[in-house]
């Protein structure tokens, strides 16, 4: 019988997790043999019967590294092992790098919340128990070894990569006004490297956005000739004024070459990537006459009237570099989709004004968006506070909040049902193995009619089958619950926000971002209208797996509530 999934189970419902366990398999890459997953499984099958555990299921990653925590398999594996009562008490690997090659994010794993949780985690490979004297020292070794070769392999990688960029090939990413094709006879056909030439559709625009800056346009004005003439831009179908900034600055395009001028660097808490660039000593910068597509007196001409002109500022107004605006990054335009940015500053009635419009229509014209217009920050933060005051007090919220409680509880109650029927299910798929394989051995001792025990046999199978497929449902990983909410803490809460946005206005950033998910200005023959969308806790009760969602007036809305305001002249 398969072992993939469901098998033998301890047999009291209440001990049953104590002999249990979990397999969990992964491979690095895609180009990897994904029969690696297979070969764990096996290799784990045979370590769990010899050290008399019953595994129940197994939980792999494929194509995925080890160099992170958000995997789904694991992620899923993790929820399983915080429930209770406990379904299982041992998770089993082939080696320790699959359940982590970062050393702090393995020993976190390990011995901090599967520890907690009363899970032991076997290495086969190593031979290796958590719950040994000795294992959180001798892990934190492999830990250190496993780490060390993702670094040992990122060097391995960009010295590879230097050895192409000095050898004139392509390193991968994309410029435009080149394309990378197969260098013609390749001295390794199994690993054949691209060079890159000149795509002459996309230098001719190149050399036309050179010529148009010099006759004396802006990068705004070039940007709406292109959009106007429906060019297609490097990534978008468009083009913006931070574009055609990028070209004027590429000096890829009079045939200099740049390599490790920069590198992304993973945040050891949070795994989030960010550019850093490197000193200028450490580049590598080399000169391909091949691939001029500007030559150097109109290169040096343009450099020439760009000092002259002033550096380029898109978005921010002058000298509002460190000012923080609460509203940015909640509001979007309702043509095109895209934020609306700070566009204007200036002096009215002895204050400042600080006006939002759409980004993409500033920096890419009418063909881009049509949306112009444009809207002060203090009267968008009045309106966003209003409305959403006035949403917090209907009695449909009350409504929801008390659905949202009752709800939440229910919830609870089946999480704990369905944990106690997971524990009680496995002994169940104990008692019907064994079933299944008294059967078998009677037809192999030639008792008894062999017809009735084929079908006896198909019989308890199905049986079986459908306690398995019960067992994966229960343990497959639910949509995580909203919290209930305090309604009277939520109005007084937002009450005060008002008097933040002066005096401490990140904070006031931050409590605006927990009701709004997004405002949405959509233009109008009267002016501007805003449709508010709620965060999702406060518009549908907090519960998992609710199916509809309802707006501002109690109707069913399929994603957010719409609450609706519309200003006399749109300034």
């Amino acid at each position: 019988m398969s072992m993939n999934n469901l098998v033998l189970l301890a047999r009291e419902p209440e001990a049953a997790a104590e002999n249990c366990a979990v397999i969990y398999a992964r491979f690095s890459t895609k180009n990897q043999d994904p029969r690696s997953v297979e070969d764990q499984q096996r290799n784990c099958l045979r370590y769990a019967q010899d050290e008399g555990l019953t595994c129940i299921l197994v939980l792999k990653d494929e194509g995925i590294s080890g160099a992170g925590d958000d995997r789904p398999g694991l992620n899923q594996l993790r929820e399983i092992a915080r429930k209770k009562p406990p379904v299982f008490r041992h998770i089993i690997i082939d080696d320790s790098s699959r359940l982590s090659r970062d050393n702090i994010d393995a020993q976190t794993l390990v011995f901090r919340e599967f520890k907690a949780a009363g899970i032991v985690v076997h290495d086969v490979a190593g031979k290796l128990r958590s719950d040994d004297e000795s294992a959180e020292m001798v892990w934190g070794f492999r830990g250190i070894i496993d780490a060390m070769y993702v670094r040992d392999m990122r060097k391995k990688v960009i010295r590879g990569m230097e050895g192409r960029a000095l050898a004139g090939f392509s390193t991968g990413g994309r410029c435009y006004g080149y394309q990378a094709v197969p260098e013609p006879k390749p001295a390794d056909p199994t690993h054949p490297r691209r060079k890159l030439v000149i795509l002459e559709s996309e230098a001719v625009v190149v050399r036309r956005i050179f010529r148009m800056f010099l006759d004396g346009k802006g990068s705004h004005g070039i940007a709406h000739v292109l959009n106007e003439e429906h060019v297609p831009g490097p990534r978008y179908p468009t083009w913006l004024a931070n574009t055609i900034e990028h070209v004027l600055n590429n000096e890829r395009y009079i045939g200099k070459v740049f390599w490790r001028t920069g590198e992304w660097r993973k945040h050891p808490i949070t795994k989030k990537y960010t550019y850093k660039p490197r000193p200028k000593e450490e580049w590598l910068i080399r000169d391909d006459p091949t691939l001029r597509i500007i030559d150097a007196d109109t290169w040096d001409a343009v450099r020439k009237l760009r000092a002259a002109r002033g550096k380029f500022r898109p978005g921010r107004p002058v000298g509002s570099k460190s000012a923080l605006r609460t509203l940015s990054g909640l509001l979007f335009c309702g043509v095109c989709g895209s934020k609306l940015f700070v566009h204007a500053s200036k002096r009215a009635n002895g204050g400042p004004w600080v006006g939002y419009a759409c980004g993409a229509n500033r920096r890419g014209g009418e063909v881009v968006c049509s949306n112009g217009r444009m809207m002060s920050e203090a009267k968008i933060r009045d309106i966003i506070l209003e409305h959403t005051l006035n949403h917090l007090s209907t009695e449909k919220f009350n409504d929801w909040v008390e659905v949202g409680r009752r709800r939440w509880a229910e919830s609870v109650q089946r999480d704990a049902r369905e944990n106690r029927e997971a524990a009680a299910l496995a002994e169940s798929i104990r008692t019907q193995e064994g079933r299944i394989e008294r059967v078998l051995e009677m037809v192999a001792s030639g008792a008894g009619s062999t017809d009735l025990l084929k079908r006896k046999l198909a019989s308890e199978e199905e049986k079986f089958v459908a306690m398995k497929a019960r067992m994966a449902k229960l343990l497959s990983p639910r949509v995580r619950r909203a919290p209930t909410v305090d309604a009277e803490a939520l109005r007084a809460k937002l009450a005060k926000v008002g008097d933040l946005f002066s005096t401490k206005p990140d904070e006031a950033r931050m409590v605006l971002q927990g009701f709004i998910r997004r405002a949405t200005m959509i233009p109008t023959d009267d002016g501007v209208k805003w449709r508010i969308s709620l965060q999702p806790s406060l518009v549908t009760p907090a519960a998992a797996n609710t199916p509809a969602k309802l707006d501002s007036v109690g109707r069913a809305e399929p994603t957010t509530a719409q609450l609706g305001a519309v200003s006399e002249d749109g300034k």
